[in-house]
């Protein structure tokens, strides 16, 4: 991949009062001080309206970019980090008003070590945005506090003008659904779009499986893998959409 940049950004120190502000950053290892963190006490509503009340984190890239592979970092504080963040949903934006979703993602507790070096965060197949909303739905046992230190992403100047999540029309079925070995997933309204993408993630954000469509259908097996919820995601520089499927047994 060419003319890729990393952007570093900061987690805001959020102090148990919401007065303190303080930011770091390592290349690769993460400090094991609470201040290089940002640490929320207090839900309150989402950037996102869909979102409701709960602990989350906003991220202004500057400009519009052209979005990839990311990697995260845990509230890494020794005695803390099981307050960091565990599942969330990943929201963007290109104005910092109209959200869509990218997807679920669950980020490993951190070690607590000076020698942590964070986990592969989302992938974001050059997605085009500016404005990236981290939603916390849960934390790895802390019963007050959630946590989260990092995020770089990798990106590089956006190659096309996006006002709209360009696949808000898309059409996307999966029949059966729910299913019990296997599913087919069709799409439609989607003629002028080149460059498809998709993924599948289970309800944790694991990712199962990723690849180009060439195809407007796809089929899922499930083999080896257990029941529950899982989430079709198509992916265009221009938006992205998901649709929920479940798996029974």
């Amino acid at each position: 991949m060419k003319n890729l940049k990393k952007i570093t950004l900061l987690a805001l120190v959020l102090y148990l009062n919401h007065s303190g502000l303080a930011a770091q950053a390592y290349p690769d290892r993460h400090s094991s001080v609470m201040r290089d963190a940002w640490l929320s006490s207090t839900a309150t509503q989402s950037p996102n309206a869909a979102r409701g009340v709960l602990h989350w984190i906003k991220y202004d890239l500057g400009e519009t970019y052209s979005m990839h592979q990311s990697r995260m970092w845990n509230i890494n504080t020794p005695g803390m980090t099981n307050a960091g963040a565990n599942q969330m949903v990943i929201d963007y934006s290109i104005d910092g008003v109209t959200w869509y979703e990218w997807g679920r993602f669950s980020l490993p507790k951190a070690s607590g070590s000076t020698f942590y070096e964070g986990d592969a965060g989302p992938d974001f197949s050059g997605l085009v945005a500016r404005h990236i909303l981290i939603n916390v739905l849960s934390n790895h046992g802390n019963s007050t506090l959630y946590g989260l230190a990092e995020l770089r992403i990798d990106v590089a100047a956006a190659t096309v003008s996006v006002k709209e999540n360009l696949l808000k029309n898309a059409k996307i079925m999966a029949s059966p659904n729910p299913f019990s070995n296997s599913t087919h997933i069709s799409i439609s309204e989607t003629d002028h779009l080149k460059g498809l993408k998709f993924q599948i993630t289970d309800a944790n954000g694991r990712l199962i499986e990723a690849g180009n469509l060439h195809e407007k259908t796809y089929e899922f097996k499930v083999i080896g893998l257990p029941p529950g919820p899982y989430y079709f995601s198509l992916i265009h520089p221009g938006g992205v959409k998901t649709l929920p499927l479940e798996y029974i047994k």
